[in-house]
């Protein structure tokens, strides 16, 4: 666990994820990008907010269910879009934020399951406490 203080949001598989992700980056910049160690990473937004992404930790001896993260970009303008996607097998999940006409890969994690440990990462949010 990374914050004691951060909200949980979802996980990658869920159904409304693209929706959360977008409600949290639309109009936004991504100014600070922090890569904590191969599988965990903080994307700071300028109004504060911490994004924290954490790969899925499967299993300890075999690996299966382990995701690590590929890519973690910054943005400098102003998030116009957000597209969540996989690539179909559930080995590669993006998030891919548009702005001034450019497809930004944010956020990518790849990995494998073999159908018990889980798959993608979870997202949790830190909100920049107002002064």
């Amino acid at each position: 666990m990374i914050r004691d203080d951060r909200k949980y949001i979802a996980h990658s598989d869920d159904a409304h994820f693209e929706e959360s992700v977008k409600e949290l980056l639309l109009y936004r910049k991504i100014v600070k990008v922090e890569r904590l160690d191969d599988q965990d990473g903080i994307l700071t937004l300028d109004n504060g907010t911490q994004l924290i992404v954490e790969g899925n930790k499967g299993c300890g001896g075999c690996g299966n269910g382990w995701y690590y993260l590929d890519e973690l970009n910054g943005c400098d303008n102003a998030i116009t879009n957000v597209k969540c996607e996989t690539d179909g097998s559930d080995e590669v999940y993006n998030v891919f934020v548009y702005a001034e006409d450019k497809r930004i890969n944010c956020v990518q994690y790849s990995g494998g399951d073999n159908g018990y440990y889980g798959t993608g990462y979870d997202l949790y949010v830190k909100i920049a406490e107002k002064e």
